[in-house]
């Protein structure tokens, strides 16, 4: 689950860089609970896990780089106001997403790098 001091059984993962691909988490809050402190967190993949929603992301206040490629993000409003929390990112990867809205334009990137 990436560098830092990982938990124990029973206890909760701090880590700097925590790498949840594919890991089946439909929704962050089951990732959230396993997390000891989400605001450590400064690079975050949780690409292939089909994702609905975007809801916790802003709990990941130090992200520099977030990886959600191969989810199931429809709603762009939805995702966009938990990325606005993130002030600190610099590489955000949307790829095969379904992403609906109309916010994303037809010719702008999926991977954004600062």
């Amino acid at each position: 689950f990436g560098r830092g001091a990982a938990g124990t059984r029973g206890q909760p993962l701090l880590a700097d860089r925590l790498d949840a691909r594919g890991l089946g988490f439909a929704h962050l809050d089951a990732l959230l609970v396993q997390v000891g402190a989400p605001e450590l967190v400064t690079e975050l993949d949780l690409s292939s896990n089909g994702l609905v929603a975007p809801h916790g992301l802003r709990r990941f206040a130090r992200l520099r780089s977030l990886d959600l490629r191969h989810n199931r993000l429809s709603e762009v409003g939805e995702l966009l106001a938990e990325l606005a929390h993130l002030r600190g990112l610099e590489h955000l990867d949307l790829r095969h997403n379904p992403l609906l809205g109309g916010q994303l334009g037809v010719g702008e990137p999926a991977l954004v790098t600062r």
